[in-house]
């Protein structure tokens, strides 16, 4: 799913819907990151979720 979810995130043209899909990929099972994301912008979401895949060191 991580490796799905990487390629995914190389496209510039993702729609929120796409967002959504690859935040669940990355976030199953663990609800309390879940809801933090939840509260962030479409927009910052897919540049934190860009930064946990480039920068893996960066996880909480």
């Amino acid at each position: 799913d991580r490796k799905k979810a990487y390629q995914l995130l190389q496209r510039d043209y993702l729609l929120e819907e796409w967002r959504n899909e690859i935040c669940r990929m990355l976030y199953a099972g663990k609800k309390a990151e879940m809801q933090s994301l939840c509260c962030k912008e479409n927009g910052d979401l897919f540049h934190y979720l860009r930064t946990k895949i480039i920068n893996p060191n960066s996880w909480l």
